[in-house]
């Protein structure tokens, strides 16, 4: 079996110990060279020796078994007052994420190749969402806004999903016509991780669904939408690659 930890160094007939959640925390023995890592069924810590009872330039290779480490992370922490890359721990959480880590024989390790892989370019993260918020009459101010995130082929992503809601002030039109009138509060399901007038970041409960008030003053019809977040600049667990949305409208009167 041959474990590809980046395009430069693969690592041949190397003794493979697949650790796993059941096995939590794990402390590295002597024999180990290479952790498959299973985090399938939860998050995994693996304990490193102490850097002064071992050889200076050990290594070993830490990588993401099943591609879960986006869904359940694995925490690697020297021992004691050892440091890794001069941290206390390093989480890995991105999908088929790796690691060569080295000992340096006296207080620490460092790391000899790291793999840190692409969050979002894989299936599992591309998504539709489907917008609704409710017409608001008698001067009101406030509508229900809901948003649904589903899977590729058509299931509801079970799954908590980060992504951005944009209000325009006409129906095929984007940030050239951005509304500069509603905000958003209150999340019930899930939660808004930041927002400004016409836009939310917002991130769905477990379930996939997120909830809250779409707030506006003025008497106007207004189109909701759903894209990912600007330049990918989100969670590296929940931020997902919106590739269709199901908009709707509201009005205000």
């Amino acid at each position: 079996m041959t474990v590809r930890v980046s395009a430069t160094k693969n690592l041949d007939e190397k003794p493979i110990k697949v650790i796993d959640d059941s096995m939590s925390p794990y402390t590295v023995i002597s024999t180990d060279e290479v952790l498959g890592i299973n985090t399938t069924g939860g998050t995994v810590e693996i304990l490193l020796p102490a850097a002064s009872g071992e050889p200076a330039g050990r290594e070993l290779v830490i990588y993401d078994l099943y591609r879960k480490f986006s869904t359940n992370a694995c925490t690697i922490t020297p021992d004691g007052t050892d440091i890794l890359d001069g941290a206390d721990d390093r989480v890995m959480r991105y999908i088929g994420q790796s690691a060569v880590i080295a000992c340096n024989g006296v207080n620490g390790w460092n790391t000899a190749e790291y793999d840190q892989a692409t969050p979002y370019l894989t299936s599992a993260r591309m998504v539709t969402v489907a917008v609704a918020a409710t017409d608001v009459g008698g001067g009101g101010t406030d509508s229900a806004f809901t948003a649904e995130v589903y899977s590729l082929d058509g299931a509801a992503r079970a799954a908590a999903a980060e992504f951005k809601i944009m209000v325009a002030d006409a129906q095929y039109e984007g940030k050239e016509n951005q509304n500069a009138n509603v905000t958003f509060s209150t999340a019930t399901k899930g939660s808004i991780v930041a927002s400004g007038s016409g836009w939310a970041v917002v991130q769905t409960d477990a379930a996939g669904e997120f909830a809250c008030t779409a707030v506006n003053a003025a008497n106007e019809t207004v189109w909701f939408s759903a894209c990912s977040v600007d330049g990918g600049n989100t969670a590296t667990t929940n931020g997902v690659l919106v590739v269709g949305c199901v908009p709707d409208d509201a009005t205000w009167s």
